[in-house]
């Protein structure tokens, strides 16, 4: 399994007393509208899986009401830790990037990590916003790994630096893992 996470430097870490994550999984395909929907499918479970084992435990769970977001969240959601809750997100906010920094904006502090399952152009435009630096090397490096390497069904982790979901903003987030889907094999069932 090749998937890149990035160790941060101590001055990347965020203050103490106010870690959050954020999680942003682009949408596999809708399953039931491409030859190649059980491939999907399968990514999604092993996704799961591997977010399971790797400790990336969502707390909230926010997936458009498009057919592509549900059936991502239908595989992804039994291999999830704990169940989490779930919110969907309407017509209305699933829109651009800056619906989308609303609606994440909105949240309580209680929560601590927020799993975001959206489409693109949305999800990459809110994940270069977002991202302040890629590991210890800077933003550039995280912009192109973003712009690189976000395919259908690739989950990006970014460490929130700041306290409260009310000032996430332009570069406030720290890419610290992104898995596509060719960086692991899916587990069959």
């Amino acid at each position: 399994m090749r998937v890149c996470q990035i160790r941060e430097s101590e001055s990347d870490a965020p203050s103490a007393g106010f870690p959050k994550t954020l999680y942003l999984l682009r949408t596999a395909l809708s399953f039931g509208t491409v030859p190649d929907a059980a491939a999907s499918f399968r990514h999604c479970t092993g996704l799961g899986s591997y977010m399971k084992s790797a400790g990336m435990g969502p707390a909230l769970v926010l997936c458009s009401d498009a057919d592509a977001a549900q059936d991502s969240l239908e595989a992804l959601w039994p291999h999830l830790p704990g169940p989490p809750l779930l919110q969907a997100l309407d017509r209305q906010v699933r829109g651009g990037a800056n619906e989308l920094l609303t609606r994440l904006r909105a949240l309580g502090e209680d929560i601590k990590s927020v799993l975001l399952i959206a489409h693109d152009p949305a999800l990459t435009e809110l994940a270069l916003k977002l991202s302040r630096g890629y590991g210890p090397r800077g933003a550039r490096l995280a912009r192109d790994k973003i712009y690189r390497t976000f395919p259908d069904g690739t989950l990006a982790a970014l460490k929130v630096m700041k306290p409260t979901w009310g000032e996430l903003g332009p570069k406030s987030g720290l890419l610290t893992a992104v898995v596509r889907p060719e960086d692991f094999r899916p587990v069959d069932h």
